[in-house]
C-alpha cells in the first residue's frame, strides 16, 4: 500500500486491515473480514463499495427471519429497533426479496448489521474503528437472539 492517506480500494483497505491482525479474504468485488466475537467463532463481515453514494458499505448477518418463532417476531423487530439506538454508528436492517429475488420467502430473509462510511477521506484509523464498532455491535445482537429464543 502506498503512504497516501486515503483509503479508496478494497485491497487497500485489505492490507491495512491484515496489518492489524485481521483475517481478510479479498475477491471480486468485495472483502471479507472476520470480526473478534467474544468467546465465541469470529464473526464475518463484508465491505463493499458503493461507487454511486461513494460510500464503503460493511455488513455482517446475524440472524435469518427464519431462525425466530413465528409468535417472538414482534417482540424481535421491536429489540432490534430499540437496539438501534445503542449500536450506533451501526444499524440493524432486513434484506428481503426487494433486495434480493432468491430470498423469495420471508422465512429467508436476513437480518444484517451494517454501516456505511465515506470513502472520501477513510483513514487506516477510520476502517479499523469502523471493524471495532462492528465487533461491540455483535454482543448486542447475540442479547436480542438469546432474548427471543
Amino acid at each position: 500500500m502506498t503512504t497516501q492517506e486515503n483509503l479508496s480500494s478494497l485491497a487497500d483497505m485489505a492490507q491495512v486491515l491484515e496489518d492489524s491482525g485481521y483475517e481478510v479474504a479479498l475477491g471480486e468485488g468485495f472483502l471479507a473480514v472476520k470480526v473478534p466475537h467474544g468467546e465465541q467463532p469470529p464473526a464475518h463481515a463484508l465491505l463493499t463499495i458503493d461507487e454511486i453514494r461513494g460510500k464503503l458499505m460493511i455488513s455482517s448477518r446475524v440472524a435469518r427471519y427464519g431462525d425466530i418463532a413465528e409468535e417472538r417476531q414482534s417482540a424481535f423487530q421491536a429489540a432490534l429497533l430499540e437496539a438501534n439506538m445503542r449500536i450506533d454508528p451501526f444499524a440493524f436492517a432486513t434484506l428481503t426479496d426487494r433486495d434480493d429475488p432468491d430470498l423469495d420467502s420471508p422465512d429467508e430473509w436476513i437480518v444484517m448489521l451494517i454501516e456505511s462510511v465515506c470513502l472520501g477521506d477513510l483513514s487506516a484509523g477510520e476502517l479499523r474503528s469502523a471493524i471495532a464498532d462492528l465487533a461491540n455491535a455483535l454482543p448486542v445482537a447475540d442479547e436480542i437472539m438469546a432474548a427471543i429464543a
